[in-house]
């Protein structure tokens, strides 16, 4: 070979080597700050034109024992679990054993939503409220641990009708999803956890990916990351089981298709190459993802951020020099979880975290892609100090509980109750979530970024007013229920 060319190749790959370096020096420098004010606790994992650029561990998996964070710490994916659900119904379509057009009543005929097709199951424009609000009352369960089977049971009673007409609006429902995962199991004959391990994780070679049911009452110390949640009472992480109301969160653990997968970040990137490799549906059948799904009206179902919501991912299309990809982030009980695949240039960024109240991961990704894309101006992150709140007497949080109804739209409401001293509000049908007191009868979220300010009216909390994202709903108290 002519010396020259040897000497030019050499060039290139001292070149590519010194770009590979740069960038993992940058990213080692990001994520070393962020562990040091106490803004990532987890592990990431960062993959540039098919191959892994960076990787690291941070924090306490355990933080009793002093147990750290590892590289094949397994972490609950939460809502990231969806695009395995959204990809086994790939994989039966292409088998041909279902449509996406097919009504869902053919598998499950029991159920009372006879227009409802697993494509709006899919996209979350089927109208099925989320289950994740019930209550073991309301379900008049004898037992600590639900599963798919039971929520199947209850919804003709418990949410007999959709909100809207199937296929004409998005309303995101975790519902969706676990249906899908038991069309999986009653078509392949196999629990939907067996379908996933044969056709997906063994074929990915996803050696550290389970789906243990009851996970939240089976917690073992080990290769397994503990969820914590910060406490703006103590000002410290506390273990998610002994501030949360754990009830909740137990009763769902046996529940599966919307959640319910626990991953590392190395088998979470074997995914992803899988995908890309065409290893587990093939690419025609994939594309599928990359298509924004028109409803009845022929609208897109636009999910989260105005982004057209696909299969278990939400979709950003192509816009000017930035390619289109695929992301979805996931978050409960202190688990955080974000994936991005760029397919057209084979990026890849995950990260899964043990802690709530730390740098927001979707923020994280402007430096990544700053570092990854070498911009000239890195916008490192601002930090922001962690909420702390006063401790208030337990007879003035008794005041506050009851029920409350919006006027106009008695559907809209909000449950408030107190346990063993702590403030919880219920909205709708979502979880309960604890508010700590901030000042002058306003409380504040650590869930979400939003506030309730409670009104007097002779002597009486009579109101309670939802402040996020620049609405204000305002509810009035119908009776005092919430009381214990």
């Amino acid at each position: 070979m002519n010396k020259t060319l040897l000497y030019f190749i050499g060039l290139i790959l001292i070149s590519c080597t010194s770009h590979a370096q740069s960038k993992n020096s940058a990213l080692n420098r990001l994520f070393d700050s962020l562990a040091k004010e106490g803004q990532f606790n987890g592990t990431v994992l960062i993959a540039d034109q098919g191959e892994i650029i960076f990787e690291g561990a941070y924090g306490y998996a355990d933080f009793e024992h002093k147990i750290q964070n590892t590289i094949n710490t397994a972490f609950e994916l939460a809502s990231v679990s969806k695009q395995f659900t959204a990809l086994a119904i790939m994989k039966l379509q292409s088998e041909g054993k279902l449509n996406y057009t097919d009504t869902i009543t053919k598998y499950l005929p029991d159920l009372p939503y006879h227009s409802v097709t697993i494509n709006d199951l899919i996209h979350h424009s089927s109208g099925i409220s989320d289950f994740l609000g019930w209550t073991k009352e309301q379900m008049h369960l004898d037992k600590e641990v639900c599963n798919n089977q039971d929520i199947e049971k209850f919804l003709p009673s418990l949410a007999p009708k959709t909100i809207f007409e199937p296929g004409t609006f998005y309303t995101y429902s975790n519902t969706n999803y676990l249906l899908l995962a038991n069309i999986i199991s009653r078509i392949s004959g196999l629990s939907f956890a067996e379908y996933l391990k044969k056709n997906i994780f063994i074929k990915a070679g996803m050696n550290n990916t389970s789906i243990p049911m009851g996970h939240y009452q089976n917690f073992k110390p080990g290769g397994y990351a503990k969820n914590y949640l910060w406490d703006p009472l103590t000002h410290k992480y506390q273990p998610f089981n002994e501030i949360a109301p754990l009830d909740y969160y137990k009763l769902f653990s046996g529940t599966s298709g919307h959640a319910g997968i626990q991953s590392t970040v190395s088998d979470l990137y074997k995914w992803v190459e899988a995908i890309h490799q065409h290893k587990l549906v093939p690419e025609n059948t994939f594309k599928v993802a990359f298509e924004p799904y028109l409803n009845k009206n022929g609208l897109d179902t636009i999910g989260m951020g105005q982004m057209p919501y696909t299969f278990g991912w939400l979709l950003v299309p192509k816009k000017d020099s930035t390619p289109s990809f695929l992301w979805h982030n996931g978050g409960i009980g202190g688990y955080r979880s974000l994936i991005t695949y760029y397919p057209t240039i084979n990026r890849v960024i995950i990260l899964l975290e043990n802690t709530d109240q730390m740098m927001d991961q979707r923020s994280l990704m402007i430096p990544i892609l700053d570092i990854l894309d070498r911009a000239k101006d890195i916008q490192w992150p601002k930090f922001s100090l962690k909420p702390k709140a006063s401790q208030v007497d337990s007879n003035y949080l008794k005041k506050l509980t009851g029920l409350y109804v919006m006027k106009d739209q008695p559907m809209i409401k909000m449950q408030i109750t107190t346990k063993n001293g702590r403030l919880y509000a219920k909205y709708m049908d979502q979880l309960p979530f604890e508010v700590y007191y901030q000042a002058d009868d306003t409380f504040f979220y650590t869930a979400v970024d939003a506030r309730l300010q409670f009104s007097k009216a002779n002597e009486s909390y009579k109101e309670v007013t939802l402040l996020q994202n620049g609405l204000k709903i305002k509810m009035t108290k119908t009776d005092d229920a919430g009381r214990k």
